[in-house]
């Protein structure tokens, strides 16, 4: 039996927060997962704009690459501010290259991201 990697990545935790939560008794799923796994800090790129970082995470390009740079981009055709979107990403994410091997596209779980 192959056994999949499962990744959880929670946009602004903070294990000061998170281990005292449990060292109070609480977040018992969180624990579970930790109990079961490995887990730890990962390092950030700057500006810490979310659709910008996960994009990153999703493609494994910087900013300049994948094209998200915040929320918000200015829409071409009618040159008003829009949330960005799946489109406007200008490559392809780590699950849709040929040379990965992903059996199927992971859960993404999190909000305004650009996919």
């Amino acid at each position: 039996m192959i056994t999949l990697p499962f990744h959880v990545g929670w946009d602004s935790a903070d294990w000061k927060i998170i281990d005292d939560l449990l060292e109070e008794g609480g977040m018992d799923g969180i624990r579970s997962l930790m109990n079961g796994g490995n887990h730890g800090n990962l390092a950030t790129l700057e500006p810490q704009l979310s659709p910008m970082l996960w994009t990153s995470i999703a493609t494994g390009k910087m900013a300049y690459h994948h094209g998200v740079e915040g929320f918000t981009e200015v829409d071409p055709v009618s040159g008003q501010i829009v949330p960005v979107s799946a489109t406007s990403r200008k490559c392809k994410t780590l699950w849709k290259l040929p040379s990965v091997p992903f059996p199927k596209p992971p859960v993404w779980l999190f909000s305004l991201s650009a996919q």
